[in-house]
């Protein structure tokens, strides 16, 4: 179990989930979230993590990106200093070849997955000048059906690259960007900002398709579902489900967890059970609700109507 609140989620292509923590663990859970199948250690808090169909890779305040066997935890791969400050994201792209981290210096960088040597980087959101931090970034596929990297610094500003690190487009958010997900739905990517509102903008052309501000603060934690759907938790406590393209919200919760108020720091939906999703806590596990039955079904968490 953690010994403090988990910051990250991941699901893997077999519906296993894994977690980061603030007491530096990365854990691979059992299906009902109440074992562990492996746990491995960073030297720092775990920021994030995702997995291939071979590895969990996880990212932290130790600066190092690492890699580890889904079935058995074992460090598979030598770590490496991705050349940032302290790593907040952590993608891999869809044919598994590249590795993408960003972190508090607002560098983007991306690596060979193979030899995890690094192909290029860029100081900022910004051209050709050093920027903020990046808590916003994801992995997205463009009209064409290339894929490319999004990401949104601390003063909103937003930048869309090829593979190659060369701009397709810019945007500016009306705020500090905290977090993003891709939702491959409607082809738009999905921000959440620190004054709580979530913003969807259009691939094509980063417009903005629609904004709400339902979270009375900031919201670190957004979600998109393979059928449509959108999750955004907020540290006000509150977890809200929208449609996906209007971004109408279909139900409004409250998270608690024993003998704490709750807030989630990540989210993430199963891809073999869409409607399943799986909230960070303040307790030593994260839980799994059911949006469709409105039900917590794994875990210790409990959500309330709001």
């Amino acid at each position: 179990m953690h010994n403090g609140p988990t910051t990250c989620l991941a699901f893997d292509h077999l519906g296993r989930l894994y977690s980061g923590s603030y007491d530096c663990q990365v854990i691979a859970w059992n299906a009902t979230l109440d074992d562990v199948r492996w746990n491995a250690r960073h030297d720092g808090l775990v920021n994030g993590i995702t997995a291939t169909e071979s590895l969990l890779l996880s990212v932290g305040a130790d600066r190092l990106v690492r890699a580890w066997d889904l079935d058995s935890g074992g460090e598979k791969t030598k770590s490496f200093a991705p050349r940032v400050d302290d790593l907040n994201i952590i993608r891999v792209s869809a044919d598994q070849s590249l590795i993408v981290a960003s972190g508090d210096e607002g560098k983007i960088c991306v690596y060979d997955a193979s030899d995890t040597k690094l192909r290029w980087e860029r100081q900022s959101c910004l051209p050709q000048t050093f920027g903020e931090s990046i808590e916003a970034m994801d992995l997205v596929q463009l009209p064409n059906g290339e894929e490319a990297i999004i990401a949104g610094d601390g003063s909103g500003n937003v930048v869309l690259l090829d593979i190659d690190g060369q701009i397709i487009d810019r945007a500016r958010l009306p705020g500090t960007a905290e977090c993003c997900c891709y939702s491959p739905w409607d082809r738009s990517v999905v921000f959440g900002l620190a004054d709580g509102s979530i913003i969807s903008l259009a691939i094509a052309g980063l417009e903005v398709k629609a904004a709400r501000r339902e979270h009375r603060s900031t919201v670190k934690a957004v979600a998109a579902s393979e059928d449509g759907h959108i999750a955004s938790a907020s540290y006000d406590g509150t977890l809200i489900l929208w449609h996906g393209g209007s971004l109408e919200q279909l139900e409004r919760v409250r998270l608690t967890a024993p003998n704490a108020r709750g807030w989630a720091r990540g989210l993430a939906f199963n891809p073999h059970r869409p409607s399943e999703l799986a909230v960070t806590a303040l307790d030593a596990r994260p839980f799994i609700r059911d949006m469709s039955s409105k039900q917590v079904i794994s875990g210790s968490g409990v959500a309330h109507p709001a």
